[in-house]
């Protein structure tokens, strides 16, 4: 039988160089022929999920430095606020003791007044009364006088009772400011903590 030509190995190269340079040269043409490249499986990139992690750990961080931010300069507007509604106050307080020292003494009433008149008349008819009793003689505007006692003392009684009544009522009117005061003293308190409150609430809300 005729043996088979190799490819690309003429007969006269296959009778001339003899099997071994035949086997030689196969082997030549062989090695020639590129291998076929293995197919490539792409797998998941490590470095791309780390990545991705980092990323959302930099934006939670710096979501929470905003609110910590937030939060803080709530804070510092709430404690102006209050050091505001300090100083109000210690203006308020300091404006009411500026008041009462110079506040102006109060007059006698004129019931008062005219008790402390009637008086000093009675004393002087006493003294004319001692002198008329040593043997004196008296002037008749003196004994004028002296006949007013009885009209002079149902004079004064009538004004010590009216003083009295005036006082009472003076009284009376004293406790209804003071009351009136303490209701206002109250009242700036609940609305200073009022606004307490919604400063607080508001610092809450900004610091979510």
């Amino acid at each position: 039988k005729t043996a088979r030509a190799v490819p690309g190995i003429s007969r006269e190269e296959e009778s001339a160089d003899g099997f071994e340079v035949v086997q030689r040269k196969i082997k030549e043409k062989g090695a020639e022929k590129p291998a076929a490249e293995a197919p490539v499986v792409t797998q998941p990139s490590q470095t791309d999920a780390e990545r991705e992690a980092e990323r959302r750990r930099e934006v939670e961080a710096q979501r929470a430095q905003e609110a910590a931010a937030r939060q803080a300069k709530a804070r510092e507007e709430w404690e102006k606020e209050q050091e505001e509604l300090r100083k109000i106050e210690a203006r308020k307080e300091q404006q009411r003791r500026q008041a009462e020292l110079h506040k102006p003494k109060v007059d006698r009433s004129e019931f008062a007044k005219a008790i402390l008149r009637i008086e000093k008349k009675l004393r002087e008819i006493e003294a004319l009364e001692q002198q008329q009793a040593e043997g004196k003689a008296l002037a008749p505007l003196q004994l004028e006088k002296i006949s007013k006692k009885d009209d002079l003392k149902a004079e004064v009684e009538e004004n010590k009772v009216k003083e009295e009544e005036y006082q009472i009522e003076l009284a009376k009117q004293k406790e209804i400011e003071e009351a009136k005061k303490r209701e206002e003293e109250v009242a700036a308190l609940k609305q200073q903590m009022q606004a307490s409150q919604e400063m607080q609430s508001q610092m809450n809300r900004k610091g979510k």
